[in-house]
């Protein structure tokens, strides 16, 4: 990673403050939207922060042409840096019972509170639902593979989390 003299970048080219100005610190953000993302709750979001730093949201296919032009939808873009969010869509694999899945992307649209659920997976964004809805009084299961959840963080935290799910009741 470069080195870099901006007052909110380390000498490792870490962010220091969560809070910046994308105009500012030459970042050419190209957002490249994947399957329902746009009409979702979390696009709303999303959108209104890019909207409230002046970033322009492209979407289409994307070719980076060099270290400073990224084309899309047959427009070239040159900035100093490009950053591409590509985003990700969930998977619901086809299984005896799949009809009764629901994505993250679903669980805001819910009819009825569920008394029980079952949270497949090991990332922050399960946790998160694991402890909303274990909070607000589901019984809560979280499922996942491997030996820990948040997998790829530090293990203190990782533990910590942890273990404050399972003290208040997610199984």
């Amino acid at each position: 990673m470069n080195k870099s003299n901006n007052k909110n970048v380390n000498s490792n080219g870490v962010l220091k403050s969560s809070k910046f100005d994308l105009k500012e610190n030459s970042i050419g953000v190209i957002h490249i939207g994947v399957g329902n993302f746009h009409r979702s709750h979390q696009a709303v979001y999303f959108n209104n922060i890019l909207k409230n730093n002046n970033v322009d949201l492209k979407q289409g296919r994307a070719v980076v042409i060099d270290d400073h032009t990224v084309e899309v939808g047959g427009d070239r873009l040159t900035t100093e840096n490009i950053l591409i969010a590509v985003g990700g869509a969930p998977y619901i694999p086809h299984f005896e019972g799949s009809n009764y899945a629901i994505s993250s992307n679903d669980i805001f649209d819910l009819k009825s509170f569920p008394k029980n659920i079952l949270i497949v997976g090991g990332g922050y964004i399960a946790c998160e639902f694991s402890s909303i809805f274990n909070g607000l009084g589901s019984n809560v299961t979280q499922f996942y593979r491997g030996t820990s959840i948040l997998r790829g963080f530090d293990q203190e935290i990782t533990d910590h989390v942890k273990n404050s799910m399972v003290d208040r009741g997610v199984n």
